[in-house]
């Protein structure tokens, strides 16, 4: 959970942090032409959290496919923005596309964590917090580094692969829960057969 929190927080930082700049610097207009960009970002990202609120409510999604439908369309739309960043336009209405899919990833882990964590709460959410914390901090900066040597394109394709990233340990963690969860199941089959044994 740890590290879909890092993963998801380091590739909205790194995108936010870096996408007017990119813009800007690609399509040769002023930082101030290119900040709509990042306007478009943040808008999504409230209205891709409403929606998803409003999916599960009337249940046309399960959490499950909410979170792995925004994971896929983050990264997907991440490499549009990073394929086309030069074109305004472009850059533009995907960026809101790019907040509209990750919207719901913050708020779907973190509900995720407070079920199966209810008992140890308080030190579950610490250590989310400091790997958010902690990849909010470098994978904006490790970009900024990278800029010289591989340009603005490539640059901001790191937040859309990390994004893309986080469907590993995601569904790792909802095998183990499902292992975890029949596991009790298992042991009263094999009670229970060895009471018809004896």
């Amino acid at each position: 959970m740890a590290l879909q929190m890092g993963l998801y927080v380091g590739a909205e930082v790194g995108f936010s942090s870096w996408i007017v700049t990119a813009v800007s610097q690609s399509a040769l207009i002023s930082l101030a032409l290119a900040a709509p960009s990042a306007t478009a970002f943040w808008a999504g990202m409230t209205i891709g959290r409403l929606l998803g609120a409003q999916a599960l409510k009337r249940g046309i999604l399960s959490e499950k496919q909410l979170l792995y439908l925004s994971i896929l369309g983050g990264g997907i739309s991440g490499l549009v923005v990073a394929a086309f960043v030069r074109y305004i336009g472009v850059s533009f209405g995907v960026s809101l596309l790019v907040g509209l899919f990750f919207g719901p990833i913050f708020p779907g882990v973190m509900a995720i964590a407070s079920r199966w964590f209810v008992h140890t709460l308080g030190t579950v959410s610490s250590v989310m917090l400091i790997s958010a914390g902690a990849a909010g901090m470098i994978l904006p900066v490790l970009m900024g580094f990278l800029i010289a040597d591989i340009g603005f394109s490539w640059v901001m394709a790191i937040p859309a692969l990390v994004c893309l990233t986080i469907a590993v340990p995601f569904s790792l963690a909802l095998r183990r829960q499902r292992h975890a969860l029949q596991l009790p199941g298992d042991m009263q089959a094999t009670e229970k057969e060895s009471v018809y044994k004896t």
